[in-house]
């Protein structure tokens, strides 16, 4: 199953994002876009 969208939100943290982004690699998951708010 393809997922086109996924949303998270985050405190905003310093290694917050970078532990997702790390979780998502680890799980072989390609992000091709990135928004941040």
């Amino acid at each position: 199953m393809k997922i086109k969208q996924l949303s998270v939100y985050l405190q905003n943290e310093p290694g917050h994002l970078s532990n997702v982004c790390r979780i998502l690699g680890e799980a072989n998951i390609d992000i091709l876009t990135l928004s941040l708010a």
